[in-house]
């Protein structure tokens, strides 16, 4: 989708709304151009649209249709953007029907030397906290086998492998999840020993390498020094996923992380593949479609490194941004603000987007109280995915106080972002929490290294020039009085929640920043 604003910021949106064919593009440029009889009239100050499809010369039988582009003229980015994300959201069948997520993932805790046995404590010591976390599901992430494509395998981390460690998940009243990379597979795999002819090749038939680790930093701390990516036009390749996500389902995993899912999309005139005669998109819909197909309907599938365009119709929810770190950083944490803003308009649209995890621990990072907040507050109000690495029974009062503020409600809801495509210095995003009466929840964030103090009015944030205004947290409200602005004053990387009320009213005790009533 490509937006084109105008200085009074009207935006004209152009996209096509079927992307289960091609890949749409839109390029703009400048170009010196001649008017007149004989063209010696110089016009060098016009700007050009190029917006086309990618058809990777497929086969034409008589007339190759292309799908429609649309146009949409709306006053502002936001409206323009949106509207056309509804409106490809229908055509592609979006989910959008799932509950927001709000699940513990092993990885920024455990990375890839989790075992079996940290599971069974990690499941021991949830039950033990009181009153219970909320915690939907609970989710493996990688390192549980011994290379990147025999994801069936046991090791000596979990000797029996998943299927006992989702059991023992689910008779503890979690969902059980696992983290995938199926599109990979290790140079040492037994796969690829077996099936060197399912990978993609290139051009002149060697293996298409997409990771290359000659020393000693391998992810995952596999052996293998080369990873390449499934040919998703051979059968014998697509027929290895189904049976891997089938048998995954079977032995009791009912949400799926799937990564690396880039892995998968190649345009079909740059490689050799096992059949022709399909665009990249269109194997790879039918790959994904052949994944939601043996994890059922109603199993929950996160994609992460997706092309969002063919993977609407199939994911529940989808990361947006890199992986946020145990410090902050321009391409962490940075990162993850700038496309949790960017990427808002699409949010519980095409799926819920996940900004990824937050630390709620007090050791082994080198995060401040301030930037811990923050983030949970971000997160929490976003109405996207919701997910941690930490143990609660390991966790402060204060800090399990906090993952529990954030627990959503019952119906999803999408923060506003009333100052998008025009933010000032600080990040701003409101949830409304109906009427009567009118109630408004405002996280503001300052994302950059210097204080920041900085006026936001009322009738931006809400549809009321004044209302009543609480500082809010886990450990209740503070009331400010009747204001028609606030006027936060952050530190470096902190943030302040404000509860806007047409009454004299604080929030109720029960009332989380997710809109559930605990």
């Amino acid at each position: 989708m490509t937006g084109l604003e105008a200085a009074d910021g009207s935006t004209l949106a152009i996209c096509a709304l079927d992307h289960r064919r091609f890949l749409q593009k839109c390029g703009l440029y400048d170009r010196v151009t001649r008017w007149s009889l004989v063209n010696r009239h110089v016009v060098n100050d016009r700007r050009f649209l190029d917006a086309g499809f990618a058809t990777e010369c497929i086969p034409i039988n008589g007339a190759l249709r292309l799908p429609e582009l649309h146009f949409c003229l709306r006053p502002s980015a936001w409206d323009a953007l949106h509207e056309m994300a509804v409106r490809i959201g229908r055509e592609m069948n979006a989910r959008t029907d799932a509950p927001q997520s709000y699940h513990w993932c092993s990885w920024y805790r455990h990375h890839h030397f989790f075992t079996q046995k940290d599971l069974e404590e990690i499941v021991k010591n949830f039950r033990s906290v009181v009153p219970p976390s909320q915690c939907q599901t609970l989710q493996i992430d990688d390192g549980y086998c011994p290379h990147r494509g025999d994801w069936l395998e046991p090791t000596h981390k979990f000797p029996g492998g998943m299927k006992p460690a989702f059991d023992i998940i689910r008779s503890a009243g979690y969902r059980a999840g696992i983290w995938i990379g199926p599109f990979q597979v290790g140079c040492r795999s037994r796969l690829y020993r077996e099936h060197p002819d399912w990978i993609v090749h290139n051009l002149d038939g060697s293996p298409c390498v997409e990771w290359r680790h000659y020393d000693a930093q391998r992810p995952g701390g596999f052996r293998d020094e080369e990873n390449y990516a499934l040919d998703l036009s051979h059968p014998g390749a697509v027929e290895y996923l189904r049976h891997l996500f089938r048998t995954m389902r079977q032995w009791g995993a009912t949400f799926f992380k799937t990564d690396f899912m880039d892995w998968g999309l190649k345009d079909s005139t740059l490689i050799q593949r096992a059949r022709g005669g399909k665009t990249g998109v269109e194997w790879y819909r039918e790959a994904l479609a052949a994944i939601r197909e043996e994890i059922g309907e109603d199993s929950f599938w996160l994609a992460c490194i997706a092309p969002f365009g063919p993977f609407i119709g199939f994911a529940d929810a989808a990361r947006i941004g890199n992986d946020v770190h145990t410090r902050w950083s321009e391409g962490g944490t940075g990162n993850m603000i700038q496309e949790s803003v960017a990427d808002q308009y699409f949010n519980n649209v095409w799926w819920q987007n996940d900004p990824d995890v937050f630390y709620l621990r007090d050791y082994y990072h080198h995060l401040s109280s301030d930037e811990i907040q923050s983030l949970a507050y971000w997160d929490g109000i976003l109405g996207g995915v919701i997910n941690t690495s930490d143990s609660f029974h390991e966790l402060t009062p204060e800090r399990l106080a906090l993952w529990r503020f954030l627990a959503p409600g019952p119906q999803k809801q999408t923060a506003r972002m009333p100052y998008w495509g025009r933010e000032g210095k600080l990040r701003v995003a409101v949830r409304d929490y109906g009427s009567p009466p009118h109630a408004h929840a405002v996280v503001a964030l300052n994302p950059s290294s210097q204080p920041v103090t900085e006026r936001l009015a009322l009738s931006d944030l809400s549809e009321r020039n004044e209302m009543f205004v609480f500082e809010w947290g886990p450990s209740g409200a503070r009331p400010l009085g009747r204001q028609s602005f606030l006027l936060p004053e952050l530190r470096p990387h902190a943030s302040a929640l404000y509860y806007l009320s047409e009454t004299d009213t604080p929030p109720p005790r029960d009332l989380t920043l997710g809109g559930a009533r605990l």
